[in-house]
């Protein structure tokens, strides 16, 4: 049963929020908000009971012995579980909680056997231009020196057959990241690879449970819920698995962009706008396949007209790239690296971005598909599309005279920037020629928001029931895919991309009705729009 902001009011007599039905006493009401203040806003004490002139003030604690008292609401017969006490020392959530830390545990000791094929190219990098041993990283005759140099090396010290298979298998370099992303990871090497790997991994698997949880928080999910989705992301997502693998940095790229909608909530951050825009442009910086998120962030802004904001971040995305710029400038010793980077990225050969390689780009699927010409097509049709929706919603919020239904409130704008954000992750995975496995990590913002509660517990019509059960979890299930692939005599080459393909189609369509209905009034952005436990 969901607990929705509207259905623990007092009509406004007491708790000052507004007439609804059906409603509780003023106790109640005030009760649940003291539990689930407001981001930004600390814990209420309870007020007294509406009547109750000699009532003592209520003290730290009391909540537990008024929760019987509370069961049972008043004259509409609705039962009102788990006021009084903490969700997530409820039975449910500790059970959960146990699963989440074994899985983690889980989770750790199968990346130990893997080698990290993808992080040696960046750590291979970041040491051989700290050690001056690198002239022209991205040139094809460099590349393979390197290799070379870093294989003699590994096998001369005597170091660990971890590192000395990577280096046979990765003799031949295919570093095509940006110059910011060696020299930002080049940050935590300590020149050991079982050491910075080890790192790397803590660091990737740390930045994932963070996502989850940050846009959990950010759209108001429980405590037993939120457990939950981080058991269905880490124990048998394929992308997180495959990124385990390999040792990439999607979970990083991940982690960077919850922080940066954590940081514009964070109403105690001065400039908190300002320094979130100088993040996302590092992000962007750091991998340019996010360049569409900031893009799309904007278009939204400006759609619903938060010019303060749009600048504001604006303003500190600048920022942002001309650090990154700079840093990496001075980690390669010249800002010619950047052209040398680019011409490496237009000229990468397509032998190694084929399907048969492990690429999964749905846009490949495609009959016809003819090149990057064909990709940048369906790239703008899919942006025309959300921002057509976009503008709408809007339209038809404003022709109602509701243009802004539910409030303007902090959780309005989390619910928006989680949706346009997590949007531009799907229109990138749906278009780009070059997608792998691993670049699936980048469906959980949207993967979480789907699964939001509303201020119903029970869809109403058709249409709510396959938005909010039954797609989200035909997506989960083919992102989940590892176990039906094993089941079912389908070869790996094609049940992989056409699977994730489906997935991610099916999370962009849902992603289309969440914006239509964004100033629908189908949303509730009150502190209440909880699950229980």
């Amino acid at each position: 049963m969901a607990i929705s902001r509207r259905a623990c009011e007092c009509g406004g007599s007491s708790c000052g929020v507004g007439p609804t039905t059906p409603c509780i006493d003023a106790l109640s009401a005030a009760t649940w908000r003291c539990w689930w203040p407001e981001p930004g806003r600390r814990p209420m004490r309870r007020r007294r009971a509406a009547g109750s002139a000699n009532s003592k003030r209520s003290k730290p604690g009391d909540t537990d012995i008024l929760a019987p008292e509370m069961e049972q609401t008043q004259g509409s017969g609705r039962i009102i579980a788990g006021i009084g006490r903490r969700p997530l020392l409820a039975p449910t959530a500790l059970l959960l909680a146990v699963l989440v830390v074994v899985a983690i545990a889980g989770s750790w000791a199968k990346a130990q056997s893997f080698w990290g094929i993808d992080y040696y190219q960046f750590w291979v990098v970041g040491q051989a231009v700290a050690g001056l041993d690198a002239h022209d990283v991205y040139s094809d005759s460099e590349r393979r020196r390197i290799g070379e140099a870093f294989l003699r090396k590994a096998q001369e010290d005597g170091v660990s057959q971890r590192q000395i298979r990577v280096a046979q298998y990765r003799v031949n370099l295919e570093n095509y990241s940006t110059p910011f992303l060696y020299a930002f990871l080049h940050l935590f090497a300590s020149g050991d690879y079982d050491t910075d790997l080890a790192r790397h991994r803590a660091l990737s698997l740390a930045s994932m449970l963070l996502a989850i949880f940050g846009v959990c928080r950010l759209l108001r999910f429980s405590g037993a819920v939120t457990l939950a989705m981080v058991l269905a992301c880490i124990v048998w997502f394929d992308p997180f698995l495959s990124e385990l693998r390999v040792s990439n940095v999607n979970a990083l790229q991940l982690g960077l962009l919850v922080l940066f909608l954590c940081l514009m909530r964070a109403r105690r951050v001065p400039q908190r706008q300002l320094l979130a825009g100088a993040l996302l442009g590092m992000t962007v910086m750091f991998k340019p396949n996010l360049a569409l998120v900031a893009v799309l962030l904007a278009a939204a802004w400006a759609i619903h007209r938060r010019w303060a904001k749009l600048s504001m971040v604006g303003l500190g995305f600048g920022v942002g790239v001309l650090v990154a710029l700079g840093w990496s400038s001075a980690f390669f010793g010249s800002a010619h690296v950047w052209l040398d980077w680019f011409a490496a990225v237009r000229s990468m050969p397509a032998a190694i971005i084929g399907i048969g390689v492990g690429n999964y780009a749905p846009v490949k699927l495609i009959p016809g598909w003819n090149g990057v010409g064909f990709s940048i097509a369906v790239l703008v049709l899919l942006v025309g599309v959300v921002l057509g929706f976009a503008c709408w919603s809007r339209r038809d919020a404003c022709a109602s005279g509701a243009a802004t239904p539910m409030g303007e409130g902090p959780d309005r704008e989390s619910v928006e920037d989680t949706l346009f954000l997590g949007a531009g992750c799907l229109i990138y995975l749906l278009s780009a020629p070059l997608v792998w496995q691993h670049y699936f990590v980048l469906t959980v913002p949207i993967l979480v928001l789907v699964f939001r509660p509303t201020g119903s517990s029970n869809p109403a019509g058709v249409s709510e029931l396959l938005a909010r059960r039954i797609l989200p979890v035909t997506a989960l299930l083919l992102l989940n895919a590892k176990p039906l692939w094993a089941a079912l005599p389908l070869s790996h080459e094609s049940f992989f991309p056409v699977a994730n393909g489906i997935a991610v189609l099916l999370l962009y369509g849902l992603s289309l009705w969440q914006i239509h209905h964004l100033d629908s009034g189908r949303w509730d952005f009150g502190p209440g729009a909880r699950l229980d436990d």
